[in-house]
């Protein structure tokens, strides 16, 4: 493992045979390639920072490579940034801060997990270039940057996951709260996310009561964090399909 305990600018190329930490209050930023081996990782320790201005997570052969944001670790991404088949996990206490256009590759994914801080600004533009590629929101996130590791970084946050801009044809996934279907006709291809999903005639008092019926040769998947209840009322006609996905 190569372990960094101070501030450093990548402006080169970076190739490394091992994981990566920083740690010690060290701020690294990026700004060029940096090529992780198979299935290594960029580890961002508390207290210490990982900026990715403009710069590139790859590996050489196209294999999987990742980031990982521990407690009291702050990552931001800013300035046209690449991951190609990079995931990055934001644990428990952890900051990610994006502020301005990266673009997710080759089944890319970002998971903000429970006890996590989450920060957009309005600048930031995702762009998730393959159906593969996902920014995970999960139920319990923050809205913000860690205030005690990294005071008075919150400034300009936007709370609103839908008010994040994107593209492409990969999927924003926001599991933060429970989705209930009711009183429905689905007649066109559909994707629904949510932390639990309930689908059936009456399974929410906010709505009409009513059956949902997926209709007219759609394809409908159910993409829960934690469960799917299919209830009574739920019906899928003849020639149309659903999948659930957890």
């Amino acid at each position: 493992m190569v372990t960094f305990t101070s501030n450093q600018t990548w402006n080169l190329p970076r190739l490394f045979s091992s994981d990566v930490t920083i740690s010690n209050g060290a701020a690294v930023t990026l700004s060029c390639k940096a090529y992780l081996p198979q299935n290594k990782k960029i580890i961002v320790e508390e207290n210490s920072k990982l900026i990715i201005n403009g710069g590139s997570i790859l590996n050489v052969c196209n294999e999987p490579v990742s980031i990982l944001v521990k407690q009291g670790g702050y990552l931001e991404i800013t300035s046209s940034a690449v991951f190609d088949k990079c995931n990055i996990e934001v644990q428990s206490q952890g900051s990610l801060k994006l502020s301005g256009a990266l673009t997710l590759k080759n089944s890319s994914t970002i998971k903000v997990l429970s006890g996590a801080y989450f920060c957009f600004l309005s600048i930031a533009n995702v762009h998730l270039a393959d159906s593969n590629t996902s920014l995970n929101i999960y139920a319990g996130y923050i809205s913000g940057i860690h205030p005690t590791y990294f005071p008075g970084q919150s400034s300009g946050c936007i709370s609103s996951i839908s008010s994040l801009t994107h593209s492409g044809s990969g999927l924003i996934k926001d599991y933060s709260s429970d989705l209930y279907i009711q009183n429905e006709t689905i007649t066109s291809n559909q994707h629904y996310i949510g932390r639990n999903i309930y689908v059936g005639h009456h399974v929410t008092t906010t709505k009409p009561q009513g059956d949902v019926v997926i209709t007219n040769d759609a394809h409908v998947i159910f993409d829960a964090a934690e469960n799917v209840r299919l209830d009574a009322g739920f019906k899928c006609n003849l020639g149309s399909t659903f999948k659930i996905v957890k």
